[in-house]
């Protein structure tokens, strides 16, 4: 996967569902502070650092509640 278009606009992470086999060869975080499955949840760091110090609630349009 590339996240060029990430790099372009300056992004510093991607938040995201995911399974752990959409993305394998990449280091995610898992989020585990709500009792979710690892496989539920996964951040990627953008730019070294990105995460460091952060936590709070990622918040998806209503249309992804049933997805």
């Amino acid at each position: 996967m590339s996240n060029k278009r990430e790099e372009e606009i300056n992004m510093p992470l991607k938040i995201r569902p995911e399974t752990p086999s959409d993305y394998p060869a990449i280091t995610e975080v898992n989020d585990l502070a709500f009792g979710q499955p690892d496989e539920a949840f996964m951040a990627l760091e953008l730019k070294k650092g990105a995460l460091d110090g952060t936590g709070g609630v990622a918040e998806y349009p209503e249309e992804f509640n049933n997805v």
